[in-house]
């Protein structure tokens, strides 16, 4: 959908990464009646946890279908990858491998979930053998889903595996492309109405100003940036885990590039995130040293701000900046720009930017759940040191969830949820959480045709596996595969 009139309203954008340019090409492309929006140089003063590839989840597709792009184009720019979802080693103790596809694994019958039918079968296979995603990432295939969505080549879904680098200067082309503007000139301070306390003008570092009526500030989190001056002062989140330091190297190769790979150490994890030609692995951890390759070592912050204060609306991580174990860099850069654009023109009362942060609120809180759920998995009975505490400290509303599902098979949503039902399912089962009981209604199918409907799907689900291409191959035969050479 296009913004509503907001009768020329002027934005300016204080950043030169990734979220600024993101901000950029997504006002320029949707806004009407709205100056184009004008992108001021302001390089971060503080270290980020902003990876050098980047994993994202369906969700950043819809980001991409408003922004015109050619899907193709993309992966072939950014040296990309499809992502089917993760694969877990050693997470809930040593031995341990699970999958957790961006689907779900079979499909209700006679409005009885899949899983409850599984439970009543005893599991006699994984749960993750009935979805046909897991299944293509385990083998390295991949094949874009079905249109017949009755057809099981329809029962799954992907993300991204991205160059960080490539993906900002994309986004950067974008919003030239449709119209942005830059000043190269740094970012000196806001200048206020004195009655009001809203931004009138920005200050730049040669003496010249800019006007603005909404300021954007992607700074990454700069503690001198435009938001801290608008009085939101970030504030620290506990964290899930004794995690605090991060690591970056680039390996050559992954198991499979449909998938993120997680392995549990006893130090920590480790994350690979594969590219068309190279890897690149993060390497979390809590005590010990870096490995010597390490492109860099940074600590790791959780924190927060309310997005919108004054005239300043704070994008990604200027808003929040939340454990690397699940990245969410990107996917909570376009919630952030999706709900405020559904809340423009704002030149009235204060009304936009509390429910703004209402809603975004909602957004960190339920990503932060997901994140601090993978830990409370790692903290299993004889499981990860670093992961200790993670129950404890889990949300009231995380921990609802999981006391509901391992009840009765039953999962909780809430409001402005990251990930649908299907992901947490596959992520309950996968990490060893077992309901106690399931839903009575699957004893209505007898149980020689609910052993043979569970056996024929499993059976169906290897076979199109094997059916589909080898993702490299895929991606060749599209011509998706980047120049030789091109690196970020």
């Amino acid at each position: 959908m296009n913004l509503p009139s907001t009768g020329n309203l002027r934005i300016a954008i204080l950043g030169d990464g990734l979220e600024a340019w993101m901000s950029a090409a997504y006002l320029a492309r949707k806004a009407r009646n709205v100056s184009a929006p004008i992108v001021i140089s302001v390089p971060s003063e503080v270290e980020t946890q902003s990876p050098a590839a980047l994993s994202t989840t369906p969700s950043l597709r819809r980001f991409h279908v408003a922004l015109g792009i050619d899907e193709r184009d993309l992966v072939r720019y950014c040296r990309a990858t499809f992502r089917l979802g993760t694969r877990f080693l050693n997470w809930t103790g040593a031995g341990s491998d699970f999958a957790t596809p961006f689907a779900a694994a079979g499909a209700a019958v006679d409005g009885v979930a899949f899983h409850h039918y599984w439970l009543r079968s005893g599991q006699a296979a994984s749960y993750e053998a009935y979805a046909l995603g897991a299944a293509a990432a385990r083998t390295h295939k991949f094949a874009h889903p079905s249109n017949d969505e009755a057809a099981l080549q329809s029962s799954y879904d992907y993300g991204f595996h991205l160059d960080a680098g490539l993906y900002a200067d994309y986004m950067r082309k974008c919003a030239l492309h449709y119209g942005a503007q830059i000043r190269a000139a740094g970012f000196r301070r806001l200048m206020l109405d004195g009655e009001t306390g809203k931004v009138v003008q920005i200050a730049l570092d040669d003496g010249a100003s800019v006007e603005a009526d909404l300021v954007l500030d992607c700074t990454g989190g700069n503690p001198a940036g435009p938001a801290a001056q608008q009085g939101a002062p970030w504030r620290r989140i506990p964290a899930a885990s004794k995690i605090d330091r991060i690591a970056r190297l680039a390996v050559s190769s992954s198991e499979s590039p449909s998938l993120t790979r997680m392995e549990a150490t006893a130090s920590g994890w480790m994350s690979d995130t594969p590219l068309q030609d190279t890897t690149c692995r993060t390497i979390a951890f809590s005590e010990g040293a870096p490995p010597t390759d390490a492109v860099e070592t940074i600590a790791v912050e959780n924190g927060r701000r309310a997005p919108w204060t004054g005239g300043v609306v704070a994008i990604g991580q200027s808003a929040a900046s939340l454990d690397p174990v699940v990245d969410l860099r990107l996917d909570l850069v376009a919630a952030g720009l999706e709900h405020l654009a559904a809340l423009l023109p704002a030149g009235g009362p204060a009304s936009e930017a509390t429910e703004y942060n209402r809603i975004m609120e909602n957004v960190f809180d339920r990503a932060h759940d997901f994140q601090a759920f993978q830990y409370w998995l790692a903290e299993a009975p004889g499981g990860w040191a670093w992961a200790q505490g993670a129950g404890a400290a889990a949300s009231q509303e995380l921990q609802r969830k999981r006391s509901q599902f391992e009840s009765r098979g039953r999962l909780v949503q809430y409001d402005e949820e990251i990930f649908d039902e299907d992901v947490w399912i596959a992520s309950f089962l996968g990490g060893g959480v077992k309901p106690r009981r399931y839903d009575p209604l699957a004893d209505n199918m007898p149980e020689d045709k609910a052993r043979a409907m569970l056996e024929s799907l499993r059976k169906a689900v290897a076979a199109s596996a094997a059916a589909m291409p080898e993702q490299m191959n895929y991606l060749r035969r599209a011509n998706a595969l980047a120049p030789s050479g091109r690196k970020s």
